[in-house]
Order: C-alpha cells, then structure tokens, then sequence
C-alpha cells in the first residue's frame, strides 16, 4: 500500500473487525467511532461517512456499484453514474471490482486509526483468488480512503496487472494539478497549479513511470477556486497514473498504477496503493481543510509536527566538513534560537573527488572519516545536545558507492539494481559510478537495516535525513520483482525499512529528500515528518512559489527550505535594499531552515537572523495545527515575466481560531492589497498584530472575513506577517 501503519498497531487494528452478516438491516450504525460511521442502507448496501462526506455503495444488477457521493450539509451528490468503483486484471482477463464474476462472500466493520472502515470481501473462485475491497473514513475530514487486498488462496501463482485504486464518474469542471520537479521553467517551474478545460471525450493522462513527483505530484482536482472542488490522490511514491476523460457534462477518473503485471505467489497477499476521494464543502472550503484530519488520523496517527528550526550543512559547506569548523558553527546556531543541527552529505572517508560538492566517492561504507572527525560523528551530537539542540545525520540508503562494494560491511553486488544490464542506463557500466540498492531484494533491506541500525546506536541522532539521488526501474532477475514490476516492489521495500526503522526508533525523525521534492506524495506523511521541497532553495520567491503550490495538500510544517546566502540575495542586516526580514519569511509558510556561514557575519546581521527565528518560533503553533490556503493567485517566477504585486498565504487553525497572514509585494506592486481572510470564528473578537508595527486593533471575525484586511507597502520590508489572535469570550466581556 502507499503507506504502512507500523505492525503491532496493525494486530491491534485487526482485533476490532467486526463481522456485520446477520445484521446489515439494522437501523443503527454497525459501527461509529467519533462522528465516523459504517450503516447498513439494505440487502447488500452499505453508507460509510461523517457529517462532512458520505459514500455509498448497493448491489445493483451488475454486482455491487457505487451508488453516491455525497455533502450531507450540502446535499450536492457528486455520484454521476452507478458503476463498479474499481477494475483488476487476473490473468489477461479484467474483472470489474464487485461484479456479477465475483462471489460476494461478506462484509466486514472495524475501527481504523481513529476512523472506521468497512471491507467488502469477493471470492474469484476461477483464479483462486479472494479479493477485499476496503473503505475508511475518518472525523474532521471529507475523504474516503480506499484500497484492494488480494490473496491468492490456492497453491498456484497468480498474475495481476490494471492495479487500479478507484473508478469513478463525477461532474465535469476545470481539470487541475500540480506540476512535479522536472516541470520547465517556461512552464511555470515545479509545483505550478495548472488548470485545463477538457472537450467532449478528451483524455487527459498524468503520472510518473519512477518517484511519484517528478512529472506532476499526485493529486487532482475538478473545479475552480471559488467553488467547491472534488479531489483525489494517490498515497504513493512510486510510479502511478491518473486517466481523466469527458462525456458531455461528466468526467471518468480512473487513478492507480501503470499497466504492468506482477505475480502473485500460492499463499501470498499483495495490497494496492491507497488512495483518497473527496470534496471541499462549505465548512470545509479549501482543500487543506478537507484533508486536515484524514493527515491526522489514517497517517500521522496523532504523531505530533517537529517544525524545528534547522541548521543544514549543505549550502554552507558542502562536503568540505571538518568536527572544528562544524562545532563552531553549532555554538553560533545555537545562539541565534535553532534548535537542531543537521550535518548533511560528506562525513565519510574516500572523498577523492571534487570536495566541495561531490557526495557520491565512497558512500556505501557507513563509516566515519576519523581524520577529519578525530572523536566521531557522536561528539558532534553530544555538543548539540549540550546546547539544547536535536542534532540530524544525511542518509543515502538506496545507493552506494560501486567502488565500495566488496568492502566489509558493504552492499553485496547482486544486490544492486540494474536496467536491462546497465546500473545506470546512460553510461556502460565500467563508466557506473554509483549504483542503486534494489529493496524488492530481502537480502538487500536486511543489510540497510544492520547498516543504518549500527550507526544510530553510534551518533544517536534525533533526525534522520533520507536522501535519493539515483532512480532506475531495475528488472534484474533474482530479486524477488518480475521484469517490469521493479518500481513498484522497491518502493514495497523502502516501506519496509521505513516501517522497521520507525519501530526501532520512534521518537526519531525523518526528512523525505528525493534530489528535492521527487517523492513529494501524501504517504510520506506516514513515513517521514519534513519533507524538502527542492534544491532551488533560492530565490526567495522561488520558495513561496513553491509553498504556494504545495499548501493546498501537504501542511505547512512538512514543507521544507532552507534561508541561504547568494550573490543576489545576500543575507545582509546592515543594508536595507536587502531585505533580510523578506529573505527569511518567504520560507515561513513552511518548515524554515538555514544554510549559511554564520561566522562570517556582522552582528546587525546576526541579530536580525535571532529576530527572525524568534517571530517564526512565536507564529509556528498557528502553522503547526492550521490549515493554509492562498489568499490570492500562485506567484509565478517565469524567465520572460518576472512576478509582479502582492501573493497572500493564510494559515488558520481549527483549534483555537488563530490565524496568521503573510504577505509578499514587489516593487512596483499596488501600495495595498486588500485580502478577505477565510475560516476564522465568525462571532469571536480578533486582536490583529502587526509583527513590525504592533497593536493594529480589534475586529469581529465575521467583519475580518467580510470586508477583509488591507495590508499596506512598508519602507520597513517587502513582506508582511499580519497575526489574528482570537480571543477568549472573557476579554470581550471586559
């Protein structure tokens, strides 16, 4: 599946299924945890929902079809056509999912991470092949969660292919998504919210054949920004594939994996990729809202956001690490109010290549160089545990070195991954530098355990950094996949060495890299807690292009940059035409980090990093539980049309009604914007703070959101960061 709730809570899980044949026509919820609910509709019908989102499905007269998407506020039933919600392939033959070939055998309740779910079991006796069909839902949000188990019940194997998540008809409106990593600039660049009209019985067609956000992130919309929208995604960050196409005022989506086969072996179960369905509502009115408890509940599991401010090695350093320089740096970091210290590539031996940037001579052996690190990398986080700091460590788990392999303790070649005899496709292999570890191999995920076990008993880090920078689809043979099933058995094992590390080391946190954000798919939620967006890392609104862009599906504190130092945009508090308060909060709607050489500063600069980094601190439990939204267009950095005017973010959050503007002007903007704030309390009193001017006054939410607020260019800086306290019915009493 696209993400793998950790073992022991999954028994725990299973022992809460409750068998519901004998009883489906009670009138009573068969099951409801929350404001979560299972309910009988009849003979073979089922509503599985909460009052945000209800989904039902009836035997009708070709099986067991969808039978309605609904907005119970609302009324609005997104259901266009009843029909099978999914497909499988069995052995060259398709088998609509529920249909008149399978033998409907029952149906099953339980509690599911705080929600409920409900399976809906087949038999396929044909192919001997029991088929569960599962639905979940959870409180506080507006998705259905769904996916498929097979289980080959026989002694024979069994071949699948057309591995799809979901089947659905729905209301035509403008296609959307968001371009991934690989997008070119004249484009719009990564992370750019695209819309299409589509004609009559257009196809459209997105995906990736590798890392699930190289080509578009894995998500989809149908409609515009000021309606309600209907949404999906598929919880994966391997190869996936979405199919849309029009017929007259409908739209078939069609969204799970590409078209290859894998087998099944006399025994063994294969479980698909989840997926999510929803809408926004009128409650719920971005999309981030909608999600918000979906994220909480089926993938974080309640497992709370770090959004620690960082320090990172990379840009500063790059691999040129020495334990002097790096302690140094740790003491000023420190002083300036980051809490962890991240060392990033370069703290291994054998780095006889370029030492600035080069990371790839000698990975694979997990061992420290001595010469530059005289008393180990567990000093350096001793220190930053000394200074009250996290300290993190980089990782490359899925790649080594090839001059490394034979090495003690190092990967064994049949191990590595290869693409029709090539460890990488566009070099011969004498030419290889670098070669992949193929997870689908057993042998292989046991030793990345050992390797990457051994060295967190040694440092003792509270971050992990997971790092990818080389993919291939590897069809070598003995490596338990098939010839074109690679993609998706490896990222099967990467799940498995995360699942195992996160039972290891629960308190331990891990950063999603994928040479930036090529993995950028709401399964990692589970998997990892920050996410880093891209290697672009500057300019500044460059990043808020990509928050921007982003925001809508992941929350704010998974969403990682780093502030850094360039020619153009130098980080100077000495000169005001730079604009080091711009520069630092263009990376506050997400996880902020930093990347400099803090030894080389002023003290004017110095202090205004500590300011900055304090205001973030002082904003961050509104972004750690809010929901965000843009308040105004993406902005858009392309080459010929350099942005112009003012980009808006809100974060709001649900829990105590806070909220927080942050606004971004260019030079030749307007001298205003007026923005309308959405989802704050409409009856509680706001105390608006400016966090350069201060005290603007009190206003009513209903008054914030109705006639909005009007931000004004600053000769102090070109961003702005507007906070709206709610305040308790007692001060508005006084």
């Amino acid at each position: 599946m696209g993400r793998s709730p950790l073992p022991a809570l999954v028994a725990l899980a299973a022992l809460a299924l409750v068998p519901v044949a004998g009883r489906i026509h009670g009138d009573e919820p068969l099951i409801q945890i929350d404001t979560a609910f299972v309910q009988a509709d009849g003979d073979r019908a089922w509503t599985i929902g909460n009052p945000a989102i209800r989904y039902s499905i009836a035997s009708g007269n070709s099986g067991i079809v969808a039978t309605g998407i609904v907005d119970p506020t609302s009324g609005q039933d997104w259901h266009q056509r009843d029909a099978a919600d999914g497909f499988v392939t069995v052995g060259g033959v398709r088998y609509d999912l529920g249909s008149n070939a399978m033998q409907f055998v029952e149906a099953t309740t339980g509690e599911w991470w705080g929600g409920v779910r409900l399976n809906l079991r087949y038999l396929l006796a044909a192919q001997q092949l029991e088929i569960t069909r599962t639905y979940a839902v959870y409180p506080a949000s507006a998705v259905i969660e769904t996916w498929t188990t097979y289980h080959a019940s026989g002694t024979r194997a069994v071949t699948l292919s057309d591995l799809n998540d979901y089947t659905l008809t729905v209301p035509n409106a403008t296609a959307r998504w968001i371009t991934g990593t690989s997008a070119p600039d004249e484009s719009g660049g990564a992370f750019t919210r695209v819309g299409q009209d589509l004609d009559d019985n257009q196809v459209l067609e997105i995906g990736s054949d590798t890392r699930a956000s190289e080509q578009q992130v894995p998500w989809f919309g149908l409609g515009a920004d000021d309606t309600p929208v209907f949404f999906g995604a598929m919880l994966w960050s391997g190869s996936w594939r979405l199919r849309l196409q029009r017929h007259g005022d409908s739209v078939d989506v069609r969204l799970g994996l590409p078209n290859f086969a894998t087998t099944l072996s006399g025994g063994s179960s294969l479980e698909t990729p989840h997926a999510v369905f929803g809408f926004t509502t009128e409650a719920m009115p971005v999309v981030s809202m909608a999600l918000r408890g979906f994220i909480d509940h089926a993938l974080r599991h309640g497992r709370p956001y770090g959004a620690y401010v960082s320090y990172n090695t990379w840009y500063s350093y790059y691999t040129a690490l020495d334990e002097g320089s790096l302690l140094a740096e740790m003491d000023m970091a420190a002083s300036l109010g980051v809490e962890q210290f991240v060392v990033d590539a370069g703290w291994w031996p054998s780095m006889d290549g370029d030492p600035s940037v080069d990371f790839v001579h000698g990975w694979g052996t997990y061992q420290v160089d001595m010469d530059r690190f005289p008393d180990g990398l567990s000093a350096l986080s001793d220190h930053a545990h000394q200074l009250g700091m996290r300290f993190g460590l980089w990782v490359e788990p899925e790649r080594v070195d090839r001059n490394t392999i034979g090495q003690p303790g190092s990967a064994a070649e049949r191990m590595l991954a290869m693409r029709d005899g090539r460890y990488d496709p566009l070099v011969p292999n004498s030419q290889a530098l670098s070669a992949q570890i193929c997870f689908a191999d057993p042998q292989a995920r046991d030793w990345i355990i050992g390797r990457l076990s051994d060295l967190i008993d040694t440092v003792h880090p509270d971050y992990l950094k997971w790092d990818n920078n080389f993919w291939i689809n590897c069809n070598r043979s003995g490596h338990a996949h098939g010839t074109g099933d690679g993609n998706f058995l490896h990222m099967r094992g990467v799940d498995m060495v995360r699942d195992e590390l996160r039972s290891r080391y629960p308190d331990m946190q891990i950063e999603d890299c994928s040479s930036g954000g090529n993995r950028l798919s709401l399964d990692m939620l589970a998997y990892s807690d920050v996410s880093w967006m891209s290697d672009r890392t500057a300019p500044a609104g460059r990043v808020r292009h990509d928050l921007e862009g982003l925001i809508d599906i992941f929350p704010a504190p998974y969403l990682l940059s780093f502030a850094v130092t360039t020619d153009t945009e130098p980080m100077n508090n000495d000169d005001p035409v730079f604009d080091l308060r711009t520069l630092m909060r263009s990376r506050m709607p997400g996880a902020i980090g930093l990347s400099m050489v803090t030894r080389e500063m002023s003290g004017g600069t110095l202090a205004g990093l500590a300011g900055q980094i304090a205001l973030y601190k002082y904003i961050r439990p509104i972004l750690v539980s809010g929901n965000a939204m843009r308040l105004t267009p993406q902005q858009i950095d392309h080459p010929d049309a350099p942005w112009s005017g003012w980009d808006v973010v809100e974060h709001v959050s649900p829990a105590t009604g806070d909220a927080v503007l942050m606004a971004f002007d260019t030079a030749d903007a307007p001298l205003s914007t007026l923005v309308k704030p959405r989802g704050l309390r409409a009856d509680v009193l706001y105390q608006v703070e400016s966090a350069d001017y201060g005290d603007l006054g009190s206003v009513r939410g209903a008054d914030l959101m109705a006639r909005g607020v009007e931000i004004q260019a600053s000769d102090v800086s070109r961003s702005h960061v507007v906070i709206l306290h709610a305040q308790p019915p007692s001060v508005e009493r006084r």
